[in-house]
């Protein structure tokens, strides 16, 4: 993460006196905001002053440059010291750039991780540990996915398996753990998308209330073998808190959706016999730390089974082995803006969601959430994005495939 501006001082000693004032001040305010996190208990609080830090290390770079420029026309420094400082000074207001614009546009993600680790309340060097991991992360991730034209699979599967430690070799072989089935031969596991990545858009970052919904965080995936992950993706499971324990790290389970598919088999024969679906419906997933998925994608894909099964006219039943409290999602949160979701759910449905399965996970507003005007046109656009990717898992494979140049991969389908 960007440090202090460490410029050398003998070049603002020969820029323009106005500059070299102005930069003095920049420096007082960047130091003033730098002071105020070391007071910060709260999350959101911590966030704000970290943002106001890095604006005035942008603000600090730009002027260090023009005072560099102006420097350079007035015969103080020659072309020969002018190139390298400059380049360097650049380099270092991108990287504090790319740290800002990505804070911004994903506060809301970020805040809600940095609550979702636990224990991080009234700890400044916790939480300062742990916005440099998350931060990291997010602007590698957004980085990659402005130089990309398709979504790079190889990558974001060795971003989730190093997440959730979730490789070992054995014998030379390499083995994968799936966190329902353990450890497992790699090529028959994938790296699952809890939120498609067909479905990156302004239309879904307009749903989670951020800027940006970067889809390659390895918080929008597990490790799952490739049978379960079909599952997933078809609507035939979904995965749910464990209504019993609300604790960090949040604790999740497997549920069946379709009571009648309860005797095929899962996954084939296993040491001790065939795999049913019966053998894994309200099975604990394990992990092997204490990493664990983004609550807000598992909701939205909880969500979205949910509205698989009433297009498909299955039974809701499966919903009351998640309910408690009256809450058929455990764990609230402002997950998911309500506007758009009910509207998602007129459209995609064509009929509405339950007020106890939105009522403490959404929100109306939220600081710094993008406002929209047209927000009828997004849901137009994501719901019949939803409608041909979700509900037509073949339709949307062969999309996801056609995406990416029909590459060939063993994750490639894998949306």
């Amino acid at each position: 993460m960007p440090q202090p501006p460490d410029i050398p001082r003998r070049y603002s000693s020969l820029m323009p006196g106005r500059i070299q004032e102005r930069l003095e001040v920049i420096q007082k305010r960047k130091t003033s905001a730098m002071s105020a996190l070391s007071a910060c208990s709260d999350v959101s609080d911590f966030l704000g002053q970290k943002i106001e830090e890095l604006k005035q290390g942008v603000e600090y770079h730009s002027e260090y440059l023009q005072g560099l420029a102006e420097a350079l026309r007035s015969g103080q420094i020659t072309h020969d010291e002018f190139h390298p400082i400059n380049l360097s000074t650049l380099k270092k207001r991108r990287k504090v750039t790319e740290e800002l614009v990505a804070a911004k546009r994903q506060r809301k993600f970020i805040e809600e991780d940095l609550q979702e680790e636990g224990g991080l309340q009234g700890q400044v060097e916790n939480l300062q540990n742990a916005y440099i991991e998350t931060m990291t992360a997010r602007v590698k991730s957004a980085t990659a996915a402005q130089s990309k034209s398709h979504f790079d699979q190889d990558r974001f599967r060795k971003d989730v398996e190093k997440h959730y430690d979730a490789v070992r070799y054995q014998g030379g072989q390499k083995e994968a753990w799936c966190c329902l089935t353990g450890w497992t031969e790699s090529s028959d596991t994938k790296a699952a998308h809890i939120v498609p990545k067909s479905l990156q858009s302004q239309e879904l970052s307009y749903l989670f209330g951020v800027g940006e919904a970067v889809l390659s965080d390895a918080r929008n995936g597990l490790i799952l073998h490739k049978k379960i992950e079909e599952a997933l993706d078809s609507g035939l499971i979904a995965i749910v808190p464990v209504s019993e324990a609300l604790e960090t790290p949040t604790r999740w389970k497997l549920l069946l959706t379709d009571d009648s598919k309860a005797k095929d088999h899962a996954l084939g024969f296993s040491g001790t016999g065939f795999v049913l679906w019966k053998h894994l419906d309200g099975r604990e997933l394990k992990f092997r730390g204490n990493r664990r998925p983004a609550r807000r994608f598992l909701y939205f894909r909880y969500i979205m089974t949910y509205l698989i099964c009433q297009q498909l006219g299955r039974s809701l039943e499966w919903t009351k082995k998640a309910d408690t409290k009256g809450h058929m999602w455990p764990t609230p949160g402002p997950y998911l803006r309500e506007s758009m979701l009910k509207m998602l759910a007129s459209k995609v449905s064509h009929q509405f969601l339950p007020k106890e399965l939105v009522e403490t996970t959404t929100f109306k507003s939220h600081p710094g959430s993008p406002k929209q005007d047209d927000e009828e046109t997004l849901g137009e656009a994501l719901s019949l994005s939803m409608s041909v990717r979700l509900v037509n898992p073949k339709v949307k494979r062969k999309h996801a495939r056609n995406a990416n140049g029909n590459r060939s991969s063993s994750d490639d389908e894998s949306a």
